[in-house]
């Protein structure tokens, strides 16, 4: 697939459903362009035009075009933990329509308000030194605003532990890897220094691909898919498991070596910054590591035939990270060892 334009006849579909939806005479233009392809979700950007549009509808867009299987619960649910972001004031983009259907464009699909800007894995590019500071304590104070946010009214899927429903939902998935029965051994042997839990709301997916930043600085948090209620050390975890290991794609090696010097300065000022406004435990977020490193190893093992299907490149990239993920899944799991 190398289209980067909604076809025609999605367009026009997409048009009738929103007429339907705000009535007048309304019209698709910009038409949607793409603006990310992931491995099962489509996004693109486009706007509206007509008469006694809301301003939210009157601004840039974003289509964002899930999967067909994907339940419309978990749909649902997402759209639930957007609200819940939008009146606690955390800055997160609108969502304006959810259609859990394949009725209109042959897949689910949201529609929400475009956030100004661009990510913050592009910001980072740029290699000024200054800038990283800067991007680290802006994603760190957003990243502690959202786990001092209340749990109570979150829209959680489940209750008990997040490392027990973490490690049973895992095992399920997980478990026919070859090295599941010596990772989750470990796992449930130390699982006990890491209850009772710090509740907070995680993302568990925040890292600077999911983040949008202005002109200004402002930053907004995006793809809420597979938030939930769980211990801040584990969000934290997760995110720096896959910043440290995400390669690092560059035509030389010198600019490779400065854009690594970047990444570690970048996690030392989140991890310093986050850690003067909420405590972090070392041996706790150690042992989140590990198992968010498992994690990611899961993801890069089940995502590669999918890569390989859907995308031009071939699977070194993904080999790459499996193989940096596994290196640290090993040091992290020493080191709390260690530390005992």
């Amino acid at each position: 697939m190398n289209e980067v334009s909604l076809p025609e006849g999605d367009t026009a579909e997409l048009s009738k459903y929103l007429v339907s939806k705000l009535g007048g005479e309304v019209a698709v233009e910009p038409a949607p362009r793409v603006m990310a392809r992931g491995l099962r979700t489509d996004v693109y950007a486009f706007g509206l035009t007509g008469r006694g549009l809301s301003e939210a509808w009157s601004g840039p867009l974003v289509l964002r075009l899930m999967p067909a299987d994907i339940p419309a619960a978990a749909i649902e649910r997402e759209a639930e933990v957007h609200r819940f972001l939008r009146y606690a004031g955390y800055p997160t983009p609108e969502l304006l329509a959810v259609e859990t259907s394949r009725g209109v464009l042959g897949r689910p699909f949201t529609i929400m308000e475009r956030a100004p800007g661009v990510t913050m894995s592009r910001r980072l590019m740029s290699r000024n030194l200054f800038r990283t500071h800067t991007l680290a304590t802006a994603f760190a104070d957003a990243h502690v605003k959202l786990h001092r946010l209340p749990v109570e009214r979150f829209p959680s899927q489940s209750g008990g532990s997040s490392v027990e429903r973490q490690l049973r939902s895992y095992r399920g998935w997980l478990g026919s890897e070859p090295e599941a029965a010596e990772w989750f051994e470990w796992l449930d042997a130390r699982k006990s220094f890491v209850v009772p839990e710090h509740e907070s709301v995680c993302h568990y997916n925040f890292h600077p691909g999911n983040t949008i930043v202005d002109d200004m600085g402002a930053l907004r948090v995006v793809d809420w898919s597979t938030a939930n209620i769980g211990d801040y050390h584990s969000d934290v975890a997760d995110a720096i498991v896959f910043i440290r290991t995400e390669p690092i794609r560059e035509s030389s090696r010198l600019r490779a070596l400065s854009r690594q010097i970047g990444r570690r300065l970048f996690v030392k000022q989140y991890l310093r910054r986050y850690n003067s406004q909420l405590a972090l435990d070392p041996q706790r977020l150690r042992y989140w590591e590990a198992l968010r490193a498992i994690v990611w190893i899961g993801n890069m093992r089940a995502l590669l035939p999918m890569a390989l299907a859907r995308y031009d490149s071939g699977s070194e990239t993904f080999e790459r990270q499996a193989a940096a993920l596994e290196r640290y899944r090993r040091k992290r799991m020493a080191e709390f060892d260690a530390a005992l």
